[in-house]
């Protein structure tokens, strides 16, 4: 075999890795990189960023107290764990708590790396607020923000989709509807939450 093709292996292998990990890791490791979102979302809160929701991340433009934080990593991660399990059971899945609890919690890690770039390229809101009101004529930096957030957002989906398939066994359209199903309840509930806290 030549190089070429190891090296085209590895390749595979690690975008593999990168989209599908739930197959091949251990509930250990799945429950440890869970941990260390969970750790690392509560030290972003203290350089400003609010994971405020299922699929949310806001800059504040300031320190966000403990109590918050945590309020907000318990909606991202174990709350909407628990609303995926209530709502995969009408499209006939059986899943596994823990399961769902890697699954939603390792597909935040995207997020979790991208968020202090983020971070680092607006650390006013006011300004881009701003520039969200205007984008007929985007500036360089929204459209910067724009290409980092982008990709960001569709690694999440797509970890998202692949945890919930491995956490569920649903597949086609039942797994497609499903995974909607659960990421509009998940952002609804997550808000309701938060807004009552």
């Amino acid at each position: 075999m030549s190089a070429g093709a190891v090296s085209d292996g590895s390749r595979a292998t690690g975008l593999k890795l990168a989209f599908d990990p739930f197959g091949r890791i251990s509930r250990n490791t799945g429950l440890l990189l869970v941990l260390g979102v969970v750790v690392a979302g509560l030290l972003l809160a203290r350089l400003g960023v609010r994971f405020d929701g299922f699929l949310d991340l806001h800059t504040p433009g300031h320190r966000v107290s403990f109590r918050t934080a945590l309020a907000d990593q318990f909606v991202a991660v174990p709350l909407s764990a628990a609303v995926a399990w209530l709502v995969a059971r009408p499209f006939r899945a059986k899943p596994d708590f823990t399961d769902l609890l890697i699954a939603i919690g390792v597909a935040r890690i995207p997020t979790v790396l991208g968020a202090p770039i983020i971070t680092l390229l607006t650390p006013d809101p006011t300004r881009l607020a701003e520039l969200l009101a205007n984008p007929k004529s985007p500036s360089p930096l929204l459209l910067l923000v724009a290409a980092i957030a982008i990709p960001i957002v569709a690694w999440h989906i797509a970890l998202l989709v692949f945890g919930l398939r491995h956490a569920t066994a649903l597949g086609g359209t039942r797994l497609a509807a499903a995974v909607v199903s659960i990421i509009v309840a998940a952002e609804i509930v997550s808000k309701l939450v938060l807004i009552a806290l």
